[in-house]
């Protein structure tokens, strides 16, 4: 399904500090260099958070445009787990991602839905740069607040 970004790994402030209290603390490998992030939640990184949810939440809302009304349901099962699994969401975000995006589907009319289909190629690039922003927003963070870690 793809839906986000499958080399983004983000993991939330609380998990960095369990990791880290069990002497695993989680790097990430940003333009082949290593870095640590602080155990506590970066400058930035809950508003940051939000913006990603919001963007998974409109990349579901193109996606299942795309879908025959009926397979919505189990679409969104799918998108679900896929959350979970591939993008690191939490269980309560990736539900809030599939039901905030079939919401929004509710409430178009149907030549809305049309619209977000029939412009899939438009709105792929504009979802992909903004996914990609996203990324880099979230690598910068990792850079600035981080530690880079030596490696031997």
């Amino acid at each position: 399904m793809k839906l986000g970004l499958t080399h983004l790994a983000y993991i939330p402030a609380t998990t960095r500090a369990v990791l880290s209290q069990l002497g695993a603390p989680p790097t990430f490998d940003i333009d082949g260099q290593k870095y640590t992030m602080p155990l506590g939640e970066m400058p930035g990184e809950v508003e940051w958070r939000a913006e990603y949810v919001r963007w998974m939440t409109r990349r579901c809302v193109h996606y299942l445009a795309r879908r025959p009304r009926e397979l919505w349901a189990k679409t969104m099962i799918e998108i679900e787990d896929e959350a979970v699994q591939k993008h690191l969401l939490s269980n309560v975000e990736s539900r809030l991602v599939a039901e905030g995006a079939l919401l929004c589907l509710q409430e178009l009319e149907p030549h809305d839905i049309e619209h977000y289909a029939s412009d899939a190629a438009f709105h792929d690039v504009e979802l992909s740069a903004t996914g990609m922003a996203l990324n880099n927003q979230f690598s910068a963070m990792v850079v600035e607040f981080g530690r880079k870690v030596q490696v031997s």
